[in-house]
């Protein structure tokens, strides 16, 4: 009986090994495809002309998710303008019900006009990475119209 108990162990601590070592493999795969897509659209960026910087120090954000400041361009302008192409958002995901500004640029010392061109933009793993970068290559249009 004891024995028993002691192989089921055994058997669950190798499946459960496996499974790390699965979840493991499927983090590094997703975060390369985030990295990138986080690349290919700051190649858009650069590309269009558009005077932008990114808010945040990218050595501690995540691969997903990229908030930029486009100057010149009212972010909540930009998301009315772009909901065909993309979900954007100009505020936290915790405010993301309402159209106030990010509490989180303001405590990072963004001023206020920069708060207001700011958009945060993020796309999950599994995402088509061309249908991403089509969808983006729409906002920026937009954007330059704005302009």
């Amino acid at each position: 009986m004891e024995s028993d108990r002691v192989r089921y162990r055994l058997l669950w601590l190798r499946d459960a090994e496996k499974a790390c070592e699965l979840a493991e493999a499927e983090y590094r795969c997703n975060n390369e495809q985030a990295k990138k897509i986080k690349n290919s659209i700051l190649s858009i960026l650069n590309e269009s002309g558009l005077a932008y910087h990114i808010n945040g120090d990218q050595d501690y954000c995540v691969p997903s998710t990229l908030d930029i400041c486009i100057e010149g361009v009212s972010s909540e302008a930009l998301m009315i303008s772009t909901k065909q192409f993309c979900g954007v958002s100009n505020g936290s995901a915790c405010t993301s019900q309402s159209y106030s500004s990010s509490y989180v640029l303001s405590a990072m010392g963004i001023p206020k006009d920069q708060i207001e061109s700011s958009v945060r933009i993020s796309w999950g793993h599994g995402v088509n990475t061309e249908d991403v970068l089509d969808r983006f290559q729409g906002l920026i249009n937009v954007a330059k119209q704005m302009k």
